[in-house]
């Protein structure tokens, strides 16, 4: 009846064409069909867990490079806090300073450079030669 379907002897049967047939295992353990060897279940347990450990080391590996970057961000955001400071009170002084200047020149006709007091504002124009300490 296979003759007359088609097959020839020792030419493989259905879609893959398999020549053999599917071979019989005999177990030698009493465990259950769905259960696994103890042995390659041992190994697979292992392997899962050393690809966890890997993958958790990883995870900490990249926690720790973005914990250390934080660190530095925060250290760069002080140091350039404090650098700002300083500038600002150096800018606040030389503007105090000058403040201070022209408030002597405009009420008291004193120039701090010249180390004297002149009779009028005519005076202090003509013989003071600027507000700075680089005027003089």
């Amino acid at each position: 009846m296979l003759k007359q379907m088609g097959y020839t002897p020792g030419s493989g049967l259905g879609g893959s064409g398999r020549v053999e047939p599917v071979g019989v295992e005999i177990r030698r353990s009493r465990a259950g069909i769905g259960r696994e060897d103890p042995v390659k279940e041992k190994l697979r347990k292992e392997e899962e867990l050393a690809w966890e450990n890997r993958r958790r080391e990883e995870e900490l590996m990249v926690d720790f490079g973005c914990r250390v970057k934080e660190r530095w961000r925060n250290k760069r955001v002080v140091v350039n806090f404090h650098k700002a400071k300083g500038v600002l009170d150096q800018l606040e002084n030389k503007e105090d300073l000058h403040e201070i200047l022209m408030k002597l020149r405009d009420d008291f006709r004193y120039c701090l450079f010249c180390g004297c007091q002149y009779e009028s504002m005519e005076a202090l124009l003509d013989n003071c030669p600027g507000i700075n300490e680089d005027d003089h």
